[in-house]
């Protein structure tokens, strides 16, 4: 017979192998950027050495209604969906084009840039002989971070540009492309504010490695909820409305086998939170009218505790 003590050691035990498969990822700082109106992106970074982490989120982009994002896992630069604000949904991996390489010349003078003040400017210039160039303005910071990886992911990932490191205390601030005239080409990115809020961010460990192993992912959890049972194929769908439920069953049905299953409440709350959230998305941007948009919350609602498969009307009527 067990004694509370064993009690303790067995529920810690079965605790331990249960989340084995989920890491934390944590951050420290956080550098939010903006490419144009509504098209914006954070880059995450921690003092202590860490992967880096790019969010894209840009609601104008199409029917792009999900946060996204870049990430340099070790030696892989993995890419995919955020999740309930806090899980990456790890679904791909990016192999970059050539990259433009840049040698970068120190400018003599200090800038400001809107609310930052004495930035320093580098001109940079492409190998490849053409006239145009690109001029990096950056800010110190003296705060002991190494933000040499993060600036070089940043380049990297968003601009396809490959430059010799910058001092490891610059963050960019602005970046800009001019023509052989110094006439401006474009305005590429800007920083709107640095913040020291921490952020914690969870991965399953076990699909990003099975994909990176070139291995099967896990297989579906048999716990799972009735209502993830039934997604299919889009090319199956034709009306509008019925995509969107099926997207919607598709997220849940990932979200618990990744991750939800720890805790129904949390699966529960996501559920709910993402008709809110897509509802308003969809009139947003005229994705679906008024009348859809009803039909897709109150379908939702009651489909979240139907056990009847005649429910999910779009499965049915795909065949």
């Amino acid at each position: 017979m067990l004694n509370k003590k064993n009690y303790f050691i067995l529920f810690l035990f079965l605790f331990t192998t249960f989340n084995a498969q989920i890491t934390k990822l944590s951050y420290d700082r956080s550098f939010n950027y903006s490419i144009k109106e509504n098209n914006n992106f954070t880059i995450y970074t921690n003092q202590i050495p860490t992967d880096n982490l790019i969010i894209s989120y840009g609601e104008s982009w199409d029917i792009s209604y999900k946060k996204h994002f870049d990430w340099q896992h070790s030696n892989n630069h993995l890419n995919g969906d955020l999740l309930n604000n806090k899980f990456l949904n790890q679904h791909g991996s990016t192999t970059l084009s050539p990259l433009l390489e840049i040698n970068l010349v120190k400018d003599e003078n200090l800038y400001d840039i809107d609310s930052f003040k004495n930035c320093i400017a580098y001109k940079g210039f492409y190998k490849d002989g053409s006239d145009s160039y690109i001029m990096i303005y950056c800010t110190e910071d003296n705060d002991n971070h190494d933000y040499s990886k993060m600036n070089n992911f940043l380049l990297k990932t968003m601009f396809g540009l490959d430059s010799a490191n910058l001092p490891t205390n610059n963050i960019i601030v602005k970046l800009m492309m001019f023509n052989g005239k110094g006439e401006v080409i474009f305005n590429l990115v800007d920083l709107l504010n640095i913040s020291n809020e921490k952020k914690e961010i969870y991965f399953n460990k076990d699909y990003v490695n099975s994909y990176i192993n070139g291995q099967k992912p896990p297989k579906d959890r048999k716990d799972k909820p009735y209502y993830c049972q039934f997604t299919i194929e889009e090319f199956y769908l034709s009306d509008e409305l019925e995509k969107r439920l099926n997207e919607f069953m598709c997220d849940m049905d990932t979200y618990f086998n990744e991750f939800g299953y720890l805790n129904s409440k949390d699966q529960s709350d996501f559920y709910d939170s993402e008709i809110e959230r897509l509802s308003i998305f969809y009139k947003k941007y005229k994705h679906l009218n008024q009348k859809q948009i009803d039909k897709f919350k109150l379908t939702l609602k009651k489909l979240k505790t139907s056990k009847k498969e005649e429910d999910f009307f779009w499965i049915r009527d795909a065949y």
